[in-house]
C-alpha cells in the first residue's frame, strides 16, 4: 500500500512540475474558455428554428468573432506577457 501512494504522488508533483514549468495552466484554462464560447455559440445556431435561420447566421458570426477576440486579448496579457517576465526582470538586474 506504501508503494502505491508512493507512486501516485510522485505522478502527482511531476505532473505539477511540468504544469508550473510550461505554464500549461494558463494555456489551457485559455483554450477551455474559448472552446466554451465556440460551443455555446454553435449549439445557439443549431438550436435556431428553421425559420430565424438568416437572423441567426450574424447572431453566430458575431458570437464566434468576439470570442475568438477574448481568446487573443486573454492570451496576449497572460500568456505572453508571462513569459517575457523574466527576461525583463534579468535585464533589470544586469543592467544594476
Amino acid at each position: 500500500m506504501r508503494w502505491i501512494t508512493f507512486a501516485l504522488s510522485l505522478v502527482a508533483a511531476l505532473s505539477t512540475a511540468v504544469l508550473a514549468l510550461f505554464r500549461f495552466g494558463d494555456r489551457w484554462f485559455l483554450y477551455r474558455s474559448l472552446q466554451d464560447d465556440l460551443l455555446a455559440a454553435g449549439w445557439g445556431l443549431i438550436e435556431t428554428p428553421s425559420g430565424a435561420a438568416e437572423k441567426a447566421w450574424p447572431v453566430f458570426v458575431a458570437s464566434t468573432e468576439a470570442a475568438i477576440a477574448s481568446y487573443v486579448r486573454a492570451h496576449e496579457t497572460e500568456v505572453i506577457a508571462a513569459s517575457t517576465r523574466p527576461k525583463e526582470e534579468e535585464e533589470e538586474e544586469a543592467a544594476r
